[in-house]
């Protein structure tokens, strides 16, 4: 061979692995773009690859991982806490059927010692002979697929349980007063008509509470009908509105009337959901002989360096109280504190405050002491024109 053929051949060579390296580049940067986690193993499951979704979804980092047997690192369990590393791997199956399996939902450990669902998808890689040489596993984090799915179960189960008593009560009382003859029934039928009432009153709320509920779950764009709302007016009727209420728990229901408060723009509707909520939270939480307070005031709403004018429309009462833990989650939807067991709920009420006052542009927020009692207040913005506050 002349050394102008050499040449050539070591310059082609030269080309060829530029291009081969120009390639495996392109494609590490489209494994390491992807958002999901991509990892490889050979045919004994130790780990070669790991991109960076794989990073951020479990918080082991690559260079620590190379190298590592996947099932000390990842211990991937099904739903009942199973291992599946030795019996069941899905990187094993796939080689060993020299098939794809696809989105297996099983439960990955992660850097800090927590487990978490993931959808796996996993397949052979083979040789240029076709001989099996490792697998790729490509999982996704479906926590929040699973916190829905619980959301969904949880839901479905409050129906089933909290819809069953005033729909009973309703059913009880028709029955009797269908029982009854019609010389016996005119002394009762008052207070048996006043039964099936606060049943179906109860009934329609809750519904009311569940498809509110179900739009927000579901991203619906809430609409808001303003419309300028004097706030003593609507104040006042809320207090007479429970006024009766309270009077017959034995309560005291303090209104304090505000002065010279701006008229602000509302959805009268949504409000006064609200503050119906938070009022009859209020009372149905407070034991006899203890306070409701209901007042206003003027308020500010920071947003940045930005303040608009707003008010404050606080909620007060003399009940059991939060404890300080359970403070940030009473907002969540269908959590209900620690000692409510005893009360009608469905967990859904200050799920429902906090979105019809955040559509609003304003804020709710709770302060509480055991034994003391809970203070909500409602901040809302003037004018609709004022940008959402923080």
């Amino acid at each position: 061979m002349t050394q102008d053929r050499e040449d050539e051949l070591v310059r082609e060579i030269a080309r060829l692995q530029g291009e081969l390296d120009a390639e495996r580049d392109r494609l590490d940067l489209v494994l390491q773009s992807i958002v999901d986690g991509v990892y490889m193993t050979d045919v004994e499951r130790s780990i070669v690859y790991w991109n960076r979704g794989a990073e951020r979804i479990t918080g082991f980092r690559g260079d620590a991982v190379r190298g590592r047997l996947c099932k000390t690192l990842l211990a991937h369990t099904d739903e009942e806490g199973r291992n599946l590393c030795d019996d069941a791997c899905p990187l094993t199956k796939t080689m060993e059927q020299k098939d794809p399996i696809y989105s297996k939902e099983v439960y990955t450990r992660t850097a800090d010692g927590t487990l978490m669902p993931v959808s796996v998808s996993c397949a052979p890689l083979f040789d240029s002979s076709g001989n099996v040489v490792g697998a790729v596993e490509v999982f996704r984090d479906i926590s929040a697929k699973k916190e829905l799915e619980r959301q969904k179960a949880a839901l479905a189960s409050m129906v089933t349980h909290d819809l069953k008593t005033p729909l009973m009560l309703i059913l009880g009382y028709t029955e009797l007063l269908l029982e009854m003859k019609p010389e016996d029934a005119y002394g009762s039928m008052q207070e048996f008509l006043k039964a099936i009432s606060i049943g179906g009153n109860r009934l329609h709320s809750m519904i009311e509470d569940f498809l509110a509920i179900s739009r927000i779950g579901a991203g619906s764009s809430m609409r808001v009908n303003r419309q300028p709302v004097i706030v003593e007016d609507l104040l006042n009727r809320l207090c007479q509105d429970f006024r009766v209420v309270a009077d017959r728990k034995g309560l005291r229901l303090e209104y304090s009337p505000p002065k010279d408060m701006p008229v602000v723009e509302l959805d009268i509707t949504l409000m006064e959901r609200a503050l119906t909520n938070l009022i009859g939270n209020a009372v149905n939480y407070t034991p006899a002989g203890g306070t409701v307070s209901l007042s206003a005031c003027r308020a500010t709403l920071r947003k940045g360096c930005d303040e608009v004018e707003g008010i404050s429309i606080i909620v007060s009462d003399t009940g059991p109280g939060i404890p300080e833990e359970e403070l940030a989650s009473v907002f969540e939807m269908y959590y209900r504190a620690r000692g409510s067991a005893g009360t009608n709920g469905s967990g859904l009420g200050l799920a429902i405050v906090k979105a019809f006052v955040e559509s609003h542009g304003g804020t709710v927020s709770a302060v509480s002491q055991v034994g003391a009692g809970t203070t909500f207040t409602v901040t809302l913005p003037v004018s609709r024109h004022a940008p959402d506050a923080v």
